[in-house]
C-alpha cells in the first residue's frame, strides 16, 4: 500500500505546478553552468550524506556545545532516501499531545520532544525531457494555484478508479496532502529552494527543499515552538552545506 501512495503522490508532484518561466530560466541559467555538479553529487553516487555537514558546524549554527549533539544515521540504500539527524535537549521542556488508541477507547498524551534537525534526501536531477534541473525543481516543488490543486485531485480520482489497490481513505489522505500545500520560494539559497510549514500529528516543524546546481537535497528543522527560528535554522544549515561544497 505504501509504494501505491508514493506512486500516487509523485503523480500528483509532476502533474501540477506551473513551469518556470523563461525569464526565470534565463536569469538562473549561468549560474547554474558554473555550479555544474558540484561536490553533493559525489556523495549522491557514494550515499555519504554524513559528510554534508558535521556536529560542530551544526552546534555553531544553534549555539550550543556540540558534546550535546546526538548525531544518528537513517540511511537507505539510496542517497534520495537517506537522512542524517542532530538532536538535543532544548533549554525550556517541549512537548506535543498525541492520541493513542487502545481498544475502543482513544487515549490522550502528553510526550517530550527533542529539538532535531534532520538532512538529507539527496538526489541529483539533471535534465528530464524537456525540462532543466532548475525548471523540473521549480515545476515539481513549487507552489501550486488552486486550481492546480484541483487538477492533482482529480487527477487522483482517476488513479483510484483505474486501481484496485487503492481505498478511498487513501485517496482521501493523498488529496488532503494536496490541499495543505504551501510551499513558499526561499530566496538566496543555492540555484532554488521552497519551504513549507509542516503540521503533523500536533507536531510544527519546517521542511526546505534546496536545488544548488543539478543536485536537490532536504531539510526539516525542529528546533523551536517559534517556526520563525524553525526557518532561520533551516536556512542556515543550508547554507552551511552548500559552502562545504566550495
Amino acid at each position: 500500500m505504501k509504494q501505491i501512495l508514493f506512486v500516487l503522490i509523485a503523480v500528483i508532484l509532476l502533474g501540477c505546478g506551473g513551469k518556470t518561466s523563461k525569464n526565470e530560466a534565463d536569469d538562473t541559467s549561468s549560474n547554474q553552468k558554473t555550479i555544474g555538479n558540484s561536490c553533493l553529487s559525489d556523495l549522491v553516487d557514494k550515499n555519504e550524506i554524513e559528510k554534508m555537514i558535521n556536529k560542530e558546524q551544526v552546534a555553531s549554527i544553534v549555539g550550543i556545545n556540540a558534546d550535546n549533539v546526538v548525531f544518528e544515521e537513517n540511511k537507505s540504500s539510496r542517497a534520495k532516501y537517506s537522512t542524517v539527524i542532530f538532536k538535543w535537549e532544548p533549554a525550556q521542556e517541549r512537548t506535543m499531545s498525541m492520541e493513542v488508541k487502545v481498544g475502543d477507547r482513544t487515549i490522550s498524551q502528553t510526550v517530550p520532544l527533542k529539538n532535531s534537525i534532520n538532512v538529507g534526501k539527496i538526489d541529483l536531477i539533471g535534465d528530464k525531457k524537456e525540462q532543466s534541473a532548475l525548471e523540473y525543481f521549480n515545476y515539481v516543488y513549487g507552489p501550486k494555484t488552486k486550481e492546480e490543486k484541483e487538477q492533482a485531485k482529480a487527477r487522483v480520482d482517476r488513479a483510484q478508479e483505474t486501481s484496485d489497490e487503492v481505498d478511498k481513505k487513501s485517496v482521501e489522505t493523498i488529496k488532503s496532502m494536496v490541499d495543505k500545500q504551501t510551499s513558499i520560494k526561499v530566496d538566496g539559497i543555492g540555484s532554488s529552494a521552497f519551504g513549507s510549514v509542516q503540521n503533523a500529528n500536533g507536531m510544527i516543524y519546517y521542511n526546505l527543499k534546496v536545488l544548488y546546481g543539478d543536485t536537490m537535497f532536504e531539510i526539516t528543522t525542529d528546533v523551536s515552538d517559534d517556526s520563525e527560528e524553525d526557518i532561520r535554522i533551516a536556512k542556515e544549515i543550508a547554507q552551511q552545506i552548500i559552502d562545504n561544497c566550495n
